[in-house]
């Protein structure tokens, strides 16, 4: 399957972050964001059409702890969604990044803040 997968960030600090290609790819990125993370809400909060079955966006709330810094972040995204017969083709989320990079301890403060 040709699924092109994508999350916002710097890999090297968010090792989720980035493009992932394939079921392969996929799968290494969920397994990847659930190492470091616990996540403690996924909520899709509304869900938007292009006006056909193929593309829609879902913006979410997310609550989420490191496992390593015990960072905690509590964010917003978009995610944009792609759809070819009955398979996802593209997903990409948007979040402000520097959010996460805070709770695994990069950025502008010494330590993790809670937000």
């Amino acid at each position: 399957d040709n699924v092109v997968w994508s999350s916002s960030g710097d890999r090297e600090i968010i090792p989720f972050a980035g493009e992932w290609r394939g079921v392969s790819g996929v799968r290494e990125y969920l397994t990847t964001s659930r190492r470091d993370w616990d996540v403690q809400k996924h909520e899709p909060l509304e869900f938007f059409s292009a006006g056909n079955d193929t593309r829609f966006a879902v913006r979410v709330a997310i609550e989420a702890v490191n496992l390593q810094t015990k960072g905690r972040v509590r964010l917003e995204k978009v995610d944009l969604v792609t759809m070819e017969g009955g398979k996802v083709t593209s997903y990409s989320e948007i979040f402000d990044s520097a959010l996460t990079e805070r709770a695994v301890g990069a950025g502008p403060f010494e330590r993790p803040i809670e937000l």
